[in-house]
């Protein structure tokens, strides 16, 4: 693929196919030998078996900017190139940046936050564009690898719970969210000063101030890991968890204020017109006013836990499942005080929707 283009949209796709029976359109894909699809810059990609599924050809025609296909009998290797994820509609070349599990349990009407580190590992068979298998991959790349589906798989198997809805917010839609409530006011812990021409990112501020941050800067201060001197986070993404939550917090606070009542048209607009969603609109407006009963002490926010291993020559976030079992309790109890010690019974009807924040290719 040419440099030049490489992060373009893509509109058209030609696709190599030894067999002259096929013709043009996604819905013959099923005769191709094999597909590969790619990310540029990235050195994972989904690879099909010989036997292509209704399921992966629903994946490839959700890539919206498509335009044509074009099937052409020469070789027996074929090649798809997706765009740069921030296009929201390209969704099979997006590495999810932040993962966030949104439980609201009946039982305890309490309202559970939970932060899966984007380097957890998770298990997959998959290969590099080396065309080398590789078994265990970062959940970040999950997206990538196998779309919502494998996303929701292994978020559901590391928390022990079914996923009920999924909620993909972008940044666009995350600055909206937060100019529609008012943005918030946050006191800066350390200097946090980054530049990145590439994607436009300019982080400026001073520790030791309090900020409010508008949409833009909210953005900034989620987004921010070290300076550009190198100096930052000790603990790298799970210490951005923790600014994250703190920004969630503040952010709660705001919604579930009284004068809240005043802003719920932007916010609707906000939510109607940037962030996509599988909730209906009625299991929205019910989450909705369960929420609005809740105290800031029914918030609970925790991180998946795990430790950190070497594979592949690369950090993996590795989610023990005895260091979680508390965790995985608590959102599955069924006692009323929340108390999981002598709670043998486990229930999966609490309210799971899992938020996505995809930001980047690789």
């Amino acid at each position: 693929l040419d440099e030049d283009v490489k992060n373009e949209i893509i509109s058209e796709i030609n696709i190599v196919n030894p067999s002259p029976n096929c013709l043009d359109g996604i819905e013959n894909l099923h005769c191709l030998e094999s597909l590969h699809i790619t990310t540029p810059g990235s050195t994972a990609y989904q690879k099909f078996p010989a036997s292509i599924t209704d399921k992966d050809i629903s994946r490839i025609a959700r890539i919206k900017s498509l335009k044509s296909l074009k099937i052409d009998n020469q070789s027996k290797i074929s090649w798809v190139y997706l765009d740069h994820l921030e296009n929201l509609e390209n969704k099979a070349a997006r590495r999810v940046d932040t993962f966030i599990v949104v439980n609201y349990n009946p039982n305890t009407e309490k309202l559970n936050i939970v932060s899966i580190p984007r380097d957890t590992l998770i298990e997959v068979d998959g290969y590099l564009a080396t065309g080398e298998y590789q078994r265990y991959w970062k959940i970040n790349a999950a997206y990538t690898l196998g779309g919502e589906e494998e996303v929701i798989t292994h978020v559901s198997s590391l928390l022990d719970i079914d996923i009920n809805y999924l909620l993909e917010v972008d940044y666009e839609a995350f600055r909206s969210l937060v100019d529609a409530l008012g943005g918030v006011d946050m006191y800066i812990e350390q200097d946090m000063f980054y530049d990145d021409d590439l994607q436009d990112l300019h982080i400026n501020f001073k520790g030791g101030e309090t900020v409010h941050l508008d949409g833009e800067k909210a953005e900034d201060f989620i987004r921010w890991r070290q300076n550009n001197d190198g100096t930052g986070l000790a603990n790298g993404d799970i210490d951005r968890i923790e600014n994250q939550q703190l920004f969630i917090k503040k952010l709660l606070d705001k919604a579930l204020s009284p004068s809240v009542v005043f802003k719920i048209p932007k916010i609707l607009d906000a939510i109607t017109e940037n962030i996509d969603t599988n909730m209906p609109s009625k299991e929205m407006l019910s989450l909705g006013l369960k929420l609005i009963k809740l105290k800031s002490e029914d918030i609970i926010m925790s991180t998946l836990q795990g430790i950190n291993e070497n594979i592949y020559g690369q950090s993996l976030y590795v989610a023990y499942k005895d260091l979680n079992q508390d965790l995985i309790n608590s959102l599955n109890t069924t006692a009323k005080d929340g108390n999981i010690e002598n709670n043998s019974q486990i229930d999966k009807t609490s309210l799971n929707v899992l938020v996505l924040n995809g930001t980047e290719t690789s």
